[in-house]
């Protein structure tokens, strides 16, 4: 396919580094796409605790949003769902694990949820 992009008129942010006023980005860029697991293989989750990828997103972000970008956080996420093994009283589904991945097309090194936010005397999740 050809991308003819899109116009960057103007930012919701304030200034970015390298985007000039009229300048012009793939129609993609910026863009960070997650999947539970890699095209062709199951998803797990458990009966009470639900999506094994779920339940790792929200303990990495809860714990290490404040200090840490999304894209460490994902890998962190990638960490612990592939540390899991399946418990299933079907043989052929028993121990079983899973692997899931994030695609970026991030322009920027880093990306914070919370930029600039210092939390102080905060309990560790």
């Amino acid at each position: 396919s050809l991308d003819r992009g899109v116009l960057l008129d103007e930012t919701d942010g304030g200034s970015v580094p390298t985007a000039r006023s009229g300048s012009q980005l793939p129609s993609m860029s910026d863009m960070l796409i997650c999947y539970p697991t890699l095209m062709g293989y199951y998803a797990w989750r458990n009966r009470a605790r639900g999506s094994w990828y779920i339940e790792a997103i929200v303990q990495i972000f809860m714990r290490y949003a404040k200090n840490e970008d999304v894209c460490a956080m994902l890998n962190r996420v990638n960490h612990l769902v592939s540390r899991k093994v399946s418990e299933s009283c079907l043989k052929e589904m028993n121990q079983m694990s899973q692997m899931s991945e994030y695609k970026s097309t991030l322009r920027f090194p880093h990306f914070y949820l919370f930029p600039g936010i210092v939390i102080r005397n905060s309990p560790q999740v």
